[in-house]
């Protein structure tokens, strides 16, 4: 909602309404395509479709198609700040609850929860990645997973939503946040405040992509630029499911 808000913001200002789709199994007319969601894959024939109608498309996320203007949250770094700030509250047993989507941002992510590992001169250990659906139900799955391993005293949750999931299942199994486990998220667009504690978690941009993104393809449907790409930054937003390491 936060991204079709910053669309919405953008093209009322150019007069420009606009329709939800999530499949092209209806034809519908259009001036052009703004894009997420997609799987690595999809966008290369998405594109070839919207190509066969001559129609631009910009991209939420990023692409090697040298003609689609794409903007994306910096998740790289986004994945760092996360785990930089456990790093940094003396924790150096981490785990990774990751997505087992094929999405650029799942692999991001964990790239950048690696670099983090490695810059602090700890060892990146495959055990403590666990890889599950991206519900409230398989971030608690990838929890009891990890409590049945052990060996870890904080957890980077790539979607806040797991997030969720990882703090029911920690409390069922008798553990409390952050007092056992410390616990960062990554979305900061709500839900974060809903959980007991309130998670600490990464912000992304989407509002402000959104924007971006629609004021582009105007742009694009104007004939007006070059291609426009661009990774913006995230930002922590503390809660109460850290503390420092015992």
């Amino acid at each position: 909602m936060h991204f079709i808000a910053g669309i919405s913001e953008a093209l009322s200002e150019e007069l420009y309404s606009f329709l939800i789709k999530r499949s092209w199994k209806r034809n519908h007319r259009c001036d052009g395509y703004i894009v997420t969601g997609l799987l690595t894959e999809e966008i290369h024939d998405f594109y070839s479709r919207a190509q066969a109608k001559n129609l631009p498309v910009v991209l939420f996320g990023h692409t090697d198609i040298e003609r689609i203007d794409c903007f994306d949250v910096d998740n790289v770094q986004g994945a760092m700040l996360a785990t930089n700030h456990l790093i940094q509250m003396g924790h150096r047993s981490i785990a990774l609850i990751n997505t087992d989507e094929n999405k650029d941002y799942t692999i991001d992510r964990l790239q950048g929860y690696k670099n983090a590992l490695s810059a602090a001169g700890i060892a990146f250990n495959p055990a403590l990645t666990i890889r599950t659906q991206n519900t409230v139900q398989g971030g608690s799955l990838g929890m009891k997973a990890l409590i049945a391993l052990g060996g870890f005293s904080a957890v980077f949750c790539v979607t806040d939503i797991m997030a969720i999931g990882m703090i029911n299942a920690l409390h069922e199994a008798g553990l409390r946040v952050p007092e056992d486990i410390s616990v960062v998220g990554f979305d900061g667009l709500g839900i974060h405040r809903l959980t007991d504690p309130p998670i600490t978690t990464i912000r992304q941009p989407v509002f402000e992509i959104g924007e971006k993104l629609a004021r582009r393809l105007v742009g694009r449907i104007k004939g007006v630029g070059e291609r426009m790409t661009g990774f913006l930054p995230t930002e922590l937003l503390p809660g109460k499911s850290v503390k420092p390491a015992r």
